[in-house]
């Protein structure tokens, strides 16, 4: 009783290590900044939300505008990563003002990287070949933010090195409640990049994240 809650959703990809709006195509090199709150994203577009039919309705929006292309692993490769960013804002009513004041303000990050390819596999060339070593660099990046997060003697965490791991500092970094999915291939002719992706999951459960109110 007394309070209100607000939820703003925006969708957002990290291309080429150029941060786009999925939801407003004009705005293609986004910045990210960081206040008392946290990291965001400057100027990213938030529409408000009521129910899942919204959502959905906003992620099929910004999958339209998010660019896939044929390579000889996927017929429909994701050429970048992708961040749903709910934000909800709890506020609470101040009796006799009719006013309502923000008393606590919470996000979920919901993020779709794009997997890691070789070349020699893919059989990429060009701008495919451009886009695939991107991708590869900034999950290289995260790894590696991982690593240090797992390892209690690191003094540094590289998260400045990629607009990826820069925008997930926040989820990284230890006030959150942080969430992995690997996806592996059963196929045998990808058994290297299988173990790697294992490898990877291994490594995160090693990281502790706590969240303070």
């Amino acid at each position: 009783q007394g309070h209100e809650y607000t939820v703003y959703m925006s969708y957002v990809q990290l291309y080429m290590e150029l941060i786009q709006d999925l939801l407003r195509s004009e705005s293609e090199n986004l910045q990210i900044r960081e206040n008392e709150g946290g990291v965001f994203v400057s100027g990213v577009h938030q529409q408000e939300v009521q129910n899942i039919t919204q959502c959905l309705h906003l992620l099929h929006l910004g999958d339209r505008n998010r660019p896939t292309a044929f390579t000889a692993l996927n017929a429909h490769s994701s050429r970048s990563h992708a961040v749903i960013m709910l934000t909800v804002i709890k506020r609470r009513s101040v009796s006799g003002t009719g006013e309502a004041k923000i008393q606590r303000v919470g996000k979920l990050f919901l993020v779709d990287l794009a997997g890691s390819e070789r070349l020699k596999k893919s059989k990429s060339t060009g701008l495919r070949a451009s886009e695939g070593k991107s991708i590869n660099l900034s999950l290289t990046t995260l790894g590696m933010c991982i690593n240090a997060r797992a390892d209690p003697a690191a003094t540094h965490v590289p998260f400045r090195d990629s607009k990826l791991t820069r925008l997930l500092q926040d989820f990284l970094g230890g006030n959150a409640k942080t969430s992995l999915l690997v996806v592996a291939c059963d196929a045998a002719e990808h058994v290297d990049e299988t173990l790697q992706s294992l490898q990877f999951g291994l490594r995160a459960m090693c990281v502790r994240t706590q969240v303070r109110f």
